[in-house]
């Protein structure tokens, strides 16, 4: 099942083949909730000696201050969200990972990775940008 999730990976670009392997994350899958699996590689080791970004994450009486002044409220659903960003050339050795079918490694942000959530809400805020604190929140 395992090497069927990274051929559909494969297939939509997220990941490609890695010839050669100085990074190896261990591959395996979780179920989840509605028994069904999740593909999930565990960069523990990577994360301990990736430089976190350093990320302040806003306060919440502030955003409740703002939120009790809307009027409209609605969410987007970023289930794809991380891979909308793509990799360095030079990042993308460190995500890989080995399944039956061989070596693989990413081109786009994967989730796991130390630094993917603070990458994601500094993009969203240079996208945002003017409206931010203003017309929405991230």
């Amino acid at each position: 099942m395992l090497d069927e999730m990274t051929k559909d990976l494969y297939k939509k670009g997220v990941v490609k083949k890695a010839w050669t392997l100085a990074y190896n994350s261990p591959a395996l899958l979780v179920k989840k909730k509605d028994s069904k699996w999740r593909s999930v590689i565990n960069y523990r080791r990577i994360n301990d000696v990736t430089i976190k970004e350093p990320y302040l994450i806003p306060r919440m009486d502030e955003v409740f201050n703002v939120l009790t002044k809307a009027k409209l409220m609605t969410t987007f659903d970023f289930t794809w969200r991380y891979w909308q960003t793509p990799l360095e050339e030079g990042d993308k050795k460190k995500t890989a990972f080995m399944t039956k079918s061989g070596r693989w490694k990413y081109n786009i942000l994967p989730m796991g990775v130390t630094n993917a959530a603070p990458t994601f809400q500094q993009n969203m805020e240079a996208i945002l940008n003017r409206l931010l604190w203003k017309k929405c929140l991230n």
